[in-house]
Protein backbone atom coordinates (compact mmCIF):
# COMPACT_ATOMS: atom_id res chain seq x y z
CA UNK A 1 0.00 0.00 0.00
CA UNK A 2 1.49 3.67 -0.80
CA UNK A 3 0.46 6.75 1.37
CA UNK A 4 -0.81 9.75 0.04
CA UNK A 5 0.16 12.99 1.89
CA UNK A 6 -0.98 16.29 0.73
CA UNK A 7 2.15 19.04 0.87
CA UNK A 8 2.30 22.60 -1.13
CA UNK A 9 -1.47 22.36 -2.59
CA UNK A 10 -0.37 18.76 -4.09
CA UNK A 11 -0.95 15.03 -3.48
CA UNK A 12 2.10 13.24 -2.60
CA UNK A 13 3.83 9.94 -2.81
CA UNK A 14 7.02 10.18 -0.65
CA UNK A 15 9.07 12.73 -3.07
CA UNK A 16 6.69 12.37 -6.17
CA UNK A 17 3.99 15.22 -7.19
CA UNK A 18 0.84 13.02 -7.93
CA UNK A 19 -1.07 16.36 -8.66
CA UNK A 20 -3.42 18.66 -6.94
CA UNK A 21 -6.60 16.82 -7.73
CA UNK A 22 -7.35 13.00 -8.44
CA UNK A 23 -10.49 11.66 -9.55
CA UNK A 24 -11.23 8.00 -8.37
CA UNK A 25 -13.98 5.83 -6.95
CA UNK A 26 -13.13 5.91 -2.80
CA UNK A 27 -12.90 3.38 0.08
CA UNK A 28 -13.44 3.88 3.63
CA UNK A 29 -10.50 1.43 4.51
CA UNK A 30 -11.01 1.92 8.40
CA UNK A 31 -12.08 4.62 11.02
CA UNK A 32 -9.63 5.55 14.26
CA UNK A 33 -8.87 7.73 16.55
CA UNK A 34 -5.24 9.58 16.51
CA UNK A 35 -3.93 11.74 19.02
CA UNK A 36 -1.59 14.56 18.57
CA UNK A 37 0.71 16.45 21.35
CA UNK A 38 3.41 18.93 21.49
CA UNK A 39 6.03 17.19 19.49
CA UNK A 40 3.69 15.35 17.55
CA UNK A 41 2.01 12.15 17.05
CA UNK A 42 1.21 10.41 20.00
CA UNK A 43 -0.84 7.13 19.56
CA UNK A 44 -4.16 5.74 17.98
CA UNK A 45 -6.72 3.05 18.99
CA UNK A 46 -9.46 1.78 16.98
CA UNK A 47 -12.91 3.65 16.90
CA UNK A 48 -16.10 1.42 17.75
CA UNK A 49 -18.19 4.89 17.69
CA UNK A 50 -17.34 7.82 15.77
CA UNK A 51 -20.03 9.73 18.27
CA UNK A 52 -17.82 9.07 21.33
CA UNK A 53 -14.27 11.03 20.66
CA UNK A 54 -12.34 10.37 23.48
CA UNK A 55 -11.30 13.74 25.14
CA UNK A 56 -8.13 15.21 23.40
CA UNK A 57 -8.21 12.62 20.48
CA UNK A 58 -9.05 13.47 16.63
CA UNK A 59 -10.92 11.10 14.82
CA UNK A 60 -8.97 9.90 11.02
CA UNK A 61 -10.65 7.97 8.01
CA UNK A 62 -8.46 5.52 5.87
CA UNK A 63 -9.51 6.61 2.50
CA UNK A 64 -8.18 3.38 -0.08
CA UNK A 65 -7.98 4.69 -4.05
CA UNK A 66 -7.14 3.78 -7.22
CA UNK A 67 -4.34 5.95 -9.19
CA UNK A 68 -2.93 4.66 -12.36
CA UNK A 69 -4.51 1.09 -11.32
CA UNK A 70 -2.07 1.05 -8.29
CA UNK A 71 -3.43 1.55 -5.07
CA UNK A 72 -2.94 4.11 -2.65
CA UNK A 73 -4.33 5.53 0.90
CA UNK A 74 -5.26 8.78 2.42
CA UNK A 75 -6.06 9.32 5.79
CA UNK A 76 -7.77 12.61 6.68
CA UNK A 77 -8.72 13.59 10.11
CA UNK A 78 -10.41 16.26 12.16
CA UNK A 79 -12.21 19.04 10.42
CA UNK A 80 -11.77 17.45 7.18
CA UNK A 81 -13.79 14.75 8.16
CA UNK A 82 -16.34 16.69 9.49
CA UNK A 83 -16.75 19.73 7.68
CA UNK A 84 -15.58 18.34 3.72
CA UNK A 85 -15.84 14.40 3.95
CA UNK A 86 -19.24 13.68 6.43
CA UNK A 87 -20.87 16.35 3.92
CA UNK A 88 -20.16 15.08 0.93
CA UNK A 89 -21.06 11.24 1.97
CA UNK A 90 -24.52 12.97 3.10
CA UNK A 91 -24.82 14.56 -0.77
CA UNK A 92 -24.06 10.99 -2.02
CA UNK A 93 -26.82 9.59 0.64
CA UNK A 94 -29.17 11.68 -0.75
CA UNK A 95 -28.97 10.96 -3.98
CA UNK A 96 -28.91 7.02 -3.19
CA UNK A 97 -25.41 6.73 -4.60
CA UNK A 98 -22.75 4.85 -2.98
CA UNK A 99 -19.35 6.00 -2.33
CA UNK A 100 -17.22 3.41 -3.76
CA UNK A 101 -19.59 3.24 -7.08
CA UNK A 102 -18.96 6.98 -7.71
CA UNK A 103 -15.94 8.85 -8.96
CA UNK A 104 -15.36 11.14 -6.89
CA UNK A 105 -12.61 14.17 -7.36
CA UNK A 106 -10.57 15.25 -4.64
CA UNK A 107 -9.18 18.60 -5.31
CA UNK A 108 -6.37 20.27 -3.04
CA UNK A 109 -7.54 23.29 -1.56
CA UNK A 110 -5.30 26.01 0.08
CA UNK A 111 -7.04 28.24 2.88
CA UNK A 112 -4.99 30.53 5.34
CA UNK A 113 -1.71 28.36 4.53
CA UNK A 114 -3.17 24.88 5.05
CA UNK A 115 -3.89 22.55 2.06
CA UNK A 116 -6.77 20.62 2.90
CA UNK A 117 -8.63 17.91 0.40
CA UNK A 118 -12.23 19.02 -0.83
CA UNK A 119 -14.43 16.16 -2.32
CA UNK A 120 -16.79 16.85 -5.37
CA UNK A 121 -19.05 13.97 -7.22
CA UNK A 122 -17.75 13.47 -11.22
CA UNK A 123 -20.81 13.70 -12.92
CA UNK A 124 -21.37 11.41 -15.33
CA UNK A 125 -19.07 8.94 -14.20
CA UNK A 126 -20.94 7.00 -11.70
CA UNK A 127 -22.36 3.78 -12.00
CA UNK A 128 -25.65 4.80 -12.36
CA UNK A 129 -25.01 8.07 -15.06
Amino acid sequence: MKYLTIRNGNFMFINHVVGPAIETKLTIAGKRFIKWGPTGFEGEQVCHDETNVPQGWTLAYDLDLMIAEEPYRLTIQGGVVEYGFKPYLAELASRQLSLKDTVTRITVITKNGYSLPQFEMVQGKGIFD
